[in-house]
């Protein structure tokens, strides 16, 4: 070894600088980050059955505000306008989660296969009343 390359500090990586405990936590965030990232959404858990009727009526004031765009269907109004309309916080996320999944459906089994995707044409007027 030369006179200069004695005194050189021996290269170490950034793990092996910190300790055990900023080792664990990193690692926990490495990993909740994964886990999150490639999870699939879930459809919401069933109504109770006492739930039901006020939910279908909920899902068909939304109806109107349902449209599709590239393959996806999103809601066109917002929880405080659908408030207004009488539907309650919980039937306007429940149908926001109801359309995410839906929407993962048509991504998983027609979009990656090339098939098509078109929104029927219908007329909420003539939807049965709950």
């Amino acid at each position: 070894m030369g006179i200069f390359t004695n005194f050189a500090p021996e290269p170490t990586s950034i793990m092996n600088r910190l300790n055990t405990i900023e080792r664990t936590v990193i690692l926990a965030a490495v990993m909740a980050f994964y886990a999150c990232a490639g999870s699939p959404p879930t459809p919401p858990a069933r109504l109770p059955d006492s739930e039901i009727p006020a939910y279908r009526e909920a899902a068909h004031k939304l109806a109107r505000y349902i449209v599709m765009e590239d393959s996806s269907f999103h809601l066109t109004i917002t929880e405080d306008s659908a408030a207004r309309l009488g539907i309650p916080g919980k039937y306007f996320k429940r149908a926001e989660q109801e359309l995410e999944y839906t929407n993962y459906l048509i991504h998983e089994e027609y979009n990656k296969k090339g098939i098509p995707v078109e929104m029927p044409e219908y007329n909420t007027d003539s939807l049965p009343r709950p």
